[in-house]
């Protein structure tokens, strides 16, 4: 009874990796988002979606009919992008970039609030 028993070939988990867990650093994706991108996606972010009162105020104020007047409100929009672009580069090194965009979103989104209340 004792000979049908398969021989003992020792424990299959250990060894190199005993816990058989995948390679963590494998699975990092190559392609990570930059600060570059991330500095672009949060400010198109703040001058589409949060700046919506002072959009909906300059098409009303202009009443673009022109391909001047489409010209010069595609000028601001590249102008804000530039400019918000600008200064959110220039304040956020790698150490700052998150906690000044944890600061900025809800205080933009509040300031966004009350442009539309009054």
């Amino acid at each position: 009874m004792v000979s049908d028993l398969p021989a003992f070939e020792g424990w299959p988990w250990i060894g190199d990796n005993p816990l058989k867990l995948p390679n963590f650093r494998q699975l990092r994706s190559s392609r990570a988002v930059t600060m570059e991108w991330m500095t672009v996606a949060v400010v198109v972010f703040f001058v589409a979606v949060l700046n919506l009162p002072f959009w909906r105020t300059l098409l009303s104020a202009i009443a673009p009919s022109r391909t001047y007047d489409w010209m010069f409100i595609a000028a601001c929009v590249v102008a804000m992008l530039a400019l918000f672009n600008l200064v959110l580069t220039i304040l956020g090194t790698r150490l700052t970039f998150k906690p000044l965009v944890i600061f900025l979103l809800p205080v933009t989104a509040g300031v966004s609030y009350f442009m539309w209340e009054y």
